[in-house]
């Protein structure tokens, strides 16, 4: 008889119920850790910001598994526009602070400019 209470879902489940005590005993391990972690040595995620990326991220990855009959070069094409994407969606879901963005557009600027190139590339040696 399994110990485990998870282990019940893999007779009745089969490889669906082997798959979902993996995901459930992995997020309560999670928890637990997070829990005792944080207790130990407080640093102050920012939990809502962490779901989303995740939430996202694991959209991306899943609708991508839909993809695996198609034609390689429309499937590489597709998901690479996914992985691409993905910080544009997350822009689109309001991930980004104001600061954050700022400091994006500000990489562009200084980096786009290929006439700057070798003073932008000097300006990195001072860099610690």
């Amino acid at each position: 008889m399994p110990t485990n209470k998870w282990a019940l879902l893999i007779p009745k489940w089969n490889i669906f119920g082997t798959a979902l005590a993996t995901l459930l005993t992995q997020i309560v391990y999670w928890m637990l850790n997070y829990h005792f972690s944080q207790k130990e040595y407080f640093i102050p995620f920012e939990k809502g910001k962490v779901l989303i990326m995740f939430l996202t991220g694991g959209l991306l990855s899943f609708a991508g598994l839909f993809l695996n009959e198609m034609h390689i070069v429309p499937r590489l094409i597709i998901k690479t526009g996914c992985v691409l994407g993905f910080p544009f969606l997350l822009y689109l879901l309001g991930f980004y602070e104001k600061v954050e963005l700022q400091a994006i557009r500000g990489f562009f600027t200084k980096w786009s400019d290929l006439r700057n190139l070798g003073k932008n590339l000097r300006s990195l040696k001072g860099i610690q």
